[in-house]
């Protein structure tokens, strides 16, 4: 039996196989849908890299995410106070019923005081702990006015603690918040203006599109029917960036997918007369929509919004094949098998050439672009498997050209090519010229910002919000470690005295840190020390007289117990500390996250990043996923590199000598959007090299079938058509309102319609 009647036989098992697949997933997919709709992702942070060169500092990261996704902020701000109170509290009612929970950020006095009661006498305030340098007379003098006052700042009895020296640590930790409450509020009085804040957790998950939908719909109708005249009310919260990343997502998924689709039924109805090409173009676009989505979520089990954004351009990648066999069909006279028989070849070589492109996005260490990557490859391979498989069998005999095609056809033959011998390369030499200028303009961004479509509104309020209570940045910190936790304290201790500084020099804001609640047991010791001689009889006896005490009075037991932290995280101030300890096990060393607030520029960021010493690790997420950015930028450069080397021999073995004509297209079409980029100033980021990197599987894809046809005059016209819808998808992703999106969709617009229009160029003469 030859090799054509076995291929006969196994093409219908094929293809009856693949249906059945097909049929399979499609029921799968159908039952799934309810459950995948809620694990559709918005979290654009799921998006990137782990840094695994640096676990803890990751460790540290993913906590204070974990921290953040569920909070909520809501602020009512007005110079009338009462105005302020009735808007937070006609929102509270509003948002009765929702997925949230109010929470109170301020600990009750009397919890507080009474935990720590016995561990007052190892806690000391900076303050006092200077002013225990002085004598004994300011003492005595201090002990007596507080015997006098009204109110006892640490809500203990004078005879507890007649110096005030629990109560005076006890208010510089209060100091941390700007916020007090005020009845069942908290609120923040500035500069004339009263800030009433209502504080919720989410109890739903934050990143589940249903979630997000319901509170983002429930929060803005309660603005707007709750706000009183005068009054502002702002938001900050995860949830409320992670809504409106979705919202534009599906929008944008709404403009591409329609948009693509649009210009598909247009451009198949122009090229070929009748209707009978449009439903067999459709098909493979449903078919690799079908087999990306529902692979993906068997493989990953959830899908990142953008991920659909981006594969929502694949549509005009998909139908590329079908267009490519159908755009040869017209008034062909072959029946369809032998005609698709001959096809097969430069369709599986452009076909791996895509693949090898698309696989490109698996090696970068970005969760959200490998499962683009694996969205593309299921989807060109799904619709490339649709097209070898049943088109065969499905597609008419012949189609007759519309007018689109009609026109092509007539001008193929006067469509120029490339100038041999010193024409051609004067040619080259006056191209050199504006490309050149436009690669000198060239300039490299790998500023992570690129990856976020945030809503300037929305920005806006938070920043207010955060500025007005002091919250601390997640995303800047400093990562303190050591052997045990005693260590980390003593380390921590050192450096927050540094921070001091800073905040003294204006530099600094705040910060945050575990040890202003739990002291090192050193600094505990030393505290006890420096006081006892208060509490022993030579501080005493003056308070004594000055006071007109017995003479056998004495103060009560001071606490003299060593506050440990086991005892702190099994108490009620657990929940003011979450976030900032990260226990040891194993060969993992324990540490301590401090947290900074009120960071002003980047003077003052490299100004802290000076402060790391043995064990004190300054940790900034957005230079740490920039220096990633850079890192596999250049390695996509020479990815791109030896992709296009490891071309030629894929070529070689069918073309020969002629393999140079199909990569000169891919060659140009790079350069002039580099160019391009250049004279428009757009820079060049990691999503660029990606794009480069797909613009040499999908030009090699042109080049292949322009070489391949031997002056066929409808592989021109399906090639054309085949990039038309390309592009057209592509170039709608550039108005995506993620930056790096929109420049990556730039890229692929302008590289492979360079690519489409420069392949016929470099035909062979005898197509000329």
């Amino acid at each position: 039996m030859n090799r054509d009647n076995i291929r006969a036989r196994c093409l219908p098992l094929a293809a009856w196989a693949w249906l059945a697949l097909t049929l399979l997933l499609s029921g799968v997919s159908l039952l799934q849908w309810p459950q995948w709709k809620q694990r559709l992702d918005s979290d654009i942070f799921a998006l990137l890299p782990h840094d695994q060169r640096d676990p803890r500092a990751e460790e540290a990261l993913e906590q204070l995410a974990r921290r953040g996704e569920r909070q909520l902020v809501l602020m009512a701000s007005s110079q009338d106070a009462g105005a302020a109170r009735a808007t937070a509290h006609a929102l509270r009612e509003a948002l009765k019923g929702q997925p949230l929970a109010e929470e109170s950020s301020a600990l009750d006095p009397t919890v507080l005081r009474d935990t720590l009661k016995p561990y007052r006498a190892g806690l000391v305030s900076a303050s006092d702990n200077a002013a225990l340098m002085h004598g004994a007379e300011a003492w005595t003098a201090r002990a007596a006015a507080n015997a006098m006052s009204p109110v006892s700042t640490s809500g203990l009895s004078w005879n507890d603690d007649p110096y005030g020296l629990f109560g005076n640590w006890l208010l510089e930790r209060a100091q941390a918040s700007p916020a007090r409450p005020v009845g069942d509020l908290l609120e923040v009085a500035e500069g004339g203006q009263t800030h009433a804040i209502l504080n919720y957790r989410i109890t739903g998950n934050a990143f589940s599109l249903s979630v997000q939908k319901e509170i983002d719909a429930a929060v803005s109708a309660a603005i707007a029917s709750a706000t009183r005249p005068g009054v502002a009310v702002r938001r900050a919260g995860v949830i409320m960036h992670a809504a409106a990343t979705a919202r534009a997502a599906e929008h944008e998924l709404n403009l591409i997918g329609n948009g693509s689709m649009l210009g598909i039924v247009l451009v198949t109805l122009l090229t070929f007369r009748g209707w009978r090409g449009l439903p067999l173009m459709l098909l493979p676009v449903a078919i690799g929509s079908l087999w990306a989505l529902g692979g993906s979520f068997l493989v990953f089990g959830q899908v990142h919004v953008l991920t659909l954004v981006f594969g929502a351009s694949l549509i005009g990648v998909a139908v590329d094949y079908a267009e490519h066999a159908l755009g040869s069909s017209l008034d062909d006279p072959q029946p369809p098998r032998q005609r698709y028989r001959i096809l097969l070849p430069g369709m599986a070589l452009a076909w791996l050439t895509t693949v090898l492109a698309y696989a490109g996005l698996l090696v970068t260490p970005f969760p959200g672009l490998r499962q683009m990557a694996v969205f593309a490859l299921i989807g060109i391979t799904a619709a490339w498997l649709c097209v070898v498989l049943w088109y065969p069998f499905i597609a008419p005999a012949s189609l007759r050209p519309g007018p689109l095609a009609a026109v092509l056809l007539r001008q193929r033959e006067r469509y120029p090519i490339w100038p041999s011998g010193w024409r051609g390369f004067a040619l080259a030499a006056v191209l050199a010229l504006p490309l050149g200028w436009g690669l000198s303009r060239l300039t490299i961004s790998d500023d992570i910002r690129g990856l976020m479509a945030s809503n300037p509104a929305l920005l806006a309020e938070h920043g207010e919000v955060a500025r007005v209570l002091g919250l601390p940045s997640p995303a800047q910190f400093f990562l303190v470690s050591g052997p045990d936790a005693e260590t980390v304290l003593q380390r921590e201790e050192a450096l927050t005295a540094r921070l001091r500084e800073a905040m003294a020099a204006g530099s600094l804001g705040g910060y945050q840190a575990l040890s202003d609640w739990l002291p090192s047991a050193a600094r505990q010791q030393a505290a006890r020390e420096a006081t006892a001689r208060l509490y022993g009889e030579p501080g005493i006896a003056p308070l004594r007289d000055a006071l007109g005490l017995d003479a056998d009075w004495q103060p009560a037991a001071r606490g003299e117990q060593t506050l440990s932290l086991p005892t702190l995280m099994s108490s009620p101030l657990l929940p003011l500390l979450q976030g900032l300890w990260l226990p040891g096990g194993g060969d993992t060393p324990p540490a301590s996250v401090v947290l900074l607030k009120g960071l002003s520029g980047q003077a003052s960021i490299a100004a802290l990043s000076a402060l790391q010493t043995e064990g004190v690790q300054w940790v900034d997420k957005p230079e740490r996923i920039s220096g990633l950015f850079s890192h596999y930028r250049q390695r996509l450069g020479w990815i791109c590199v030896i992709a296009f080397a490891l071309t030629v021999p894929l070529l070689w073995p069918r073309f020969r000598g002629d393999s140079w004509r199909v990569l000169a297209p891919v060659v140009f079409a790079c350069t002039c959007t580099l160019a391009l980029m250049g004279a428009l100033n757009m820079p060049v980021q990691l999503l660029t090299m990606l794009a480069l990197l797909i613009v040499l599987g999908m030009g090699v894809d042109y080049g292949v079938f322009i070489v391949d046809s031997h002056g066929d005059g409808r592989s021109f016209v399906a090639t054309l058509l085949a990039a038309s819808t390309t592009v057209l998808s592509f170039g709608l992703l550039a108005f995506s309102s993620t930056p790096a999106l929109g420049a990556f969709g730039f890229a692929i617009f302008a590289g492979i319609g360079i690519a489409a229009l420069s392949a016929p160029l470099f035909r062979r003469l005898e197509t000329a």
